[in-house]
């Protein structure tokens, strides 16, 4: 095994955009963003930035041309954004996507196929009435020029994946059955081969102590041994909860390097805080 002080790796970065009014107004909860986070961190990238944006095109425009041109800092690798998807008015987000970057709107015909294929298998199973295509429906299918739509198997609006400049920009349906479908089928090819080889290893500890200003100097110490280990305490309120969480998580190329190195700092850290009269334990 090789020495267990790994340098500094830089996972591939994505940031999210949550589209929708119902975010915004306290209707719906998102939890889009919270289930591409931890795929993305499965896959060996890390978590930037989250937004959520209300269905105004101009806004979600604004939003996306000043993400994919940053200036001062760089870039994401990858643009999530959920929702505004469907067949109707207030669906924006691809439209919004094509102006954001200055591209035009064209019919395209696989994702009409798509779209089409569909509303008939809905129809034939008596979900809806009527299957084919119409207006609304075929709203679905326009996409930015240079775009590829990506297969829905669960639903009918297809995802969109469009890239630029260092931007890979995808646009996934709100329903979460929908998103989540589409990036773990059609979607999926593309992530595994974009993000580089950077493994993530987590854990938690619970600490019999409730007083972080206490625990700072250990966690200092920690800090100094292990610069490559982020810890994060998830706090709550110090009167209704005698014990403290954290978070600790590495990056390594190498996952079974990184679960090494995790065990051993965690190791430290115990014996550390022992000493001082403190248990902790795995959770």
């Amino acid at each position: 095994m090789r020495n267990l002080s790994p340098k500094r790796l830089t996972p591939a970065v994505a940031e999210i955009m949550a589209v929708g009014n119902e975010l915004l107004n306290g209707s719906v909860q998102d939890g889009n963003s919270f289930w591409l986070i931890q795929k993305i961190m499965d896959l060996g990238g890390m978590v930037g930035k989250v937004t959520i944006l209300p269905d105004d095109k101009g806004i979600i425009a604004e939003e996306v041309r000043l993400t994919v041109n940053r200036v001062s800092g760089k870039p994401p690798a990858f643009l999530f954004l959920t929702g505004g998807l469907g067949p109707t008015e207030d669906d924006l987000t691809v439209a919004a996507v094509a102006e954001g970057l200055g591209l035009s709107l064209f019919l395209d015909i696989q994702a009409r196929e798509m779209i089409r294929r569909s509303y008939d298998a809905l129809a034939a199973n008596g979900v809806i009435a009527q299957g084919g295509l119409n207006p609304p429906r075929e709203k679905m299918a326009l996409l930015p020029e240079g775009a590829t739509a990506l297969s829905n198997p669960v639903g009918t609006a297809p995802g969109v994946l469009v890239r630029q400049n260092q931007t890979a920009i995808v646009c996934f349906p709100g329903v979460p059955p929908e998103m989540q479908a589409i990036f773990q089928t059609s979607l999926h090819p593309f992530m595994v081969n974009a993000f580089p080889a950077v493994n993530h290893a987590r854990s938690r500890l619970r600490i019999h102590s409730n007083d972080e200003s206490f625990l700072a100097p250990y966690l200092r110490r920690f800090a100094d041994h292990y610069p490559a280990i982020h810890v994060k305490a998830l706090s709550g309120i110090i009167a209704e909860n005698p014990q403290l969480e954290f978070i600790f998580s590495v990056a390594d190329e190498d996952k079974k390097e990184a679960k090494a190195l995790l065990k051993r700092a965690l190791e430290d850290f115990g014996m550390w805080l022992r000493s001082a009269g403190i248990d902790s334990r795995g959770i």
